[in-house]
């Protein structure tokens, strides 16, 4: 008796592997894919400051392409939590924006060429600038607030 107990315990195991094994649902090629993109989708990595800053220039720069055209940034602007402004003066300017302002009119004053500029507002923010000129003169300045974090989310 214990022999034939001896001899059905594998038995057994080896039938229970069996069941498990056919019962296990296979995945297929398509499923496992979309199963890899959505790890790689949730895996961390990590962003430098100097990467969040170039991210920041390039959609700025396409904000203004945008708006230089006339077309709309309604969904890009809720895309990054975007802020645009267009100043004349700079009464309505925060203190980073009116620091900027400064350095665009000492610039055309010197005689410096004026470029689109990046500046950080830690820790929520980032500002992308840039001067407008009309008729060779310096007649105001473009401030587009993006969210850190939405180009973090979106990088």
């Amino acid at each position: 008796m214990r022999m034939m107990r001896q001899h059905l315990l594998p038995l057994i195991l080896i039938v229970l592997l069996v069941l498990s094994a056919s019962c296990r649902r296979k995945l297929s090629e398509e499923q496992r894919r979309e199963m890899q993109e959505a790890r790689k989708e949730q895996e961390i990595t990590r962003i430098t400051d100097q990467e969040i800053v170039q991210e920041a220039l390039e959609k700025g720069r396409l904000f203004r392409e945008l708006l230089e055209n006339g077309k709309p940034t309604d969904s890009l602007g809720s895309r990054y939590e975007a802020e645009v402004s267009v100043y004349r003066s700079p009464d309505e300017m925060t203190d980073l924006e009116r620091e900027l302002w400064e350095a665009y009119q000492a610039g055309w004053e010197n005689g410096a060429t004026l470029d689109d500029n990046v500046q950080r507002d830690y820790p929520d923010h980032l500002y992308y600038t840039y001067p407008l000129i009309q008729m060779d003169s310096l007649t105001g300045m473009v401030s587009i607030k993006l969210s850190r974090k939405q180009l973090i989310l979106n990088y």
